[in-house]
């Protein structure tokens, strides 16, 4: 097995590797010492009860009600049914299984600015370890952390080294291609809305050579048909995405919201309509001004930072410290996200960090939310993706502006991986 002839990885030297180990094991101990206690999450009780049905019901698979008629997306309370068999239903066990796989992203994000040099990734990786949003996505109970993991791996695969193919085999890089097909349909399964990756692998998989979209499809239906087949029998339809949309459109598009973000409960639907999904397009229709509003709010919102609250930092001076170092490393990552947006309408690597694609699922998923709800925590899925726009963006932008204090260099000395040296 041997990489691309132009692949950074040759460069690379045992320093950095291990520098990478101790960031995946470092990550694992700061989520352990930043964590808020067991157990927290948004929707874990929901989880928590499918989860335990699953054992109690022989037939739970093939009955309409299962994941509560598939209003909730099937693979994050399967995973907590069988981890809870593996620990003896202990879910402090199952909070470090998943910091574990919080830390996995380590490497992903490592891999996904691989081809911007030495600098540029060791930095990402470290704002990512040392990150409020990484705490936080460890010890909470929810889908989060699962799709987090496959969006990131599913995008590593197809992104490659910089686009490039990983190997020179080809028949190695289709078996990388059916399983980054493989993680997205695993993403989809975890949260529907992960669905908007699929014209962004389809286009990574289509750089690299047009036969790599049949072997991606191949992994994505391997994951998705038996489900599809599955709702076909139980609920006769073969959609494979939660029944969600409707709820989720009237609690973010309703008189009583506010932000725009979840509800404890969804408000009672106006006289005469009898759907939620009819009382959010209405709303939306007929009071356009308060549904810009919202919108607007949304993008904030999705935006902000997420806080935690550790059981060793007493409310005080530390817990404070904490929150505004959350909040100024959440309006960087924005900055660096927007100047890459701008700088890349204007600009083509190496001016700007070669990961436009990255940047455009960022945009796809953040954009899914806005007709429905919006919470920070939806962006913690993507954390890994964002980082790995905002911090290269910074790192360039800081690299030209020394080049334009220090005046121009002499042709042939600044390449884009130049930032590493």
């Amino acid at each position: 097995m041997s990489f691309h002839k132009s692949s950074e990885f040759k460069r690379i030297n045992k320093p950095e590797l291990w520098f990478l180990a101790s960031m995946v094991l470092l990550s694992v101990l700061l989520q352990r010492l930043f964590t808020p206690g067991c157990c927290e999450g948004p929707d874990l009780v929901a989880y928590a009860e499918i989860a335990a049905r699953q054992s109690e019901q022989s037939n739970f698979w093939m009955r309409a009600d299962a994941f509560e008629s598939n209003f909730w997306g099937m693979l994050y309370p399967t995973f907590l049914h069988y981890a809870q068999l593996v620990t003896g239903g202990s879910l402090e066990a199952i909070q470090w299984i998943q910091r574990v796989f919080v830390a996995v992203l380590v490497p992903g994000a490592w891999l996904l600015t691989a081809h911007l040099g030495r600098r540029v990734r060791c930095a990402t990786v470290l704002v990512l370890v040392l990150s409020p949003t990484t705490f936080w996505l460890g010890n909470s109970y929810g889908y989060e952390v699962l799709l987090a993991l496959f969006l990131t791996f599913g995008v590593v695969l197809a992104w490659g080294f910089g686009g490039k193919e990983f190997f020179q085999s080809s028949g190695l890089n289709s078996l990388v291609a059916v399983a980054s097909g493989l993680l997205i349909g695993l993403a989809v399964l975890t949260q529907s809305k992960a669905i908007v990756a699929l014209p962004v692998i389809i286009f990574l998989l289509w750089r690299q050579k047009l036969g790599r979209i049949w072997w991606g499809a191949l992994g994505f239906f391997i994951t998705v048909l038996p489900w599809m087949l599955r709702n076909l029998v139980v609920l006769g339809t073969p959609s494979p995405f939660s029944n969600n949309a409707g709820y989720n459109l009237w609690v973010g598009n309703n008189p009583e919201a506010v932000l725009g973000g979840s509800l404890l409960t969804a408000p009672p639907l106006p006289p005469g309509v009898t759907s939620q999904l009819r009382a959010g397009l209405d709303f939306i229709i007929s009071q356009p001004e308060a549904m810009q509003d919202l919108f607007f709010r949304k993008v904030v919102r999705l935006w902000q930072p997420l806080y935690v609250y550790p059981e060793f930092i007493p409310v005080g001076p530390g817990r404070t410290m904490l929150h505004l170092v959350a909040g100024l490393l959440a309006a960087l990552v924005v900055i660096g996200f927007v100047l890459f947006l701008g700088g890349r309408l204007f600009s083509k690597p190496p001016i700007v960090p070669n990961v436009t694609p990255i940047a455009v699922l960022v945009l796809l998923f953040a954009s899914s939310h806005l007709p429905f709800i919006a919470e920070p925590r939806f962006m913690a899925v993507i954390y890994p993706l964002t980082l790995s726009v905002a911090v290269p963006t910074l790192l360039y932008l800081a690299r030209n502006l020394r080049a334009a204090v220090n005046g121009p260099r002499p042709i042939g000395s600044e390449s884009e991986s130049s930032i590493e040296r």
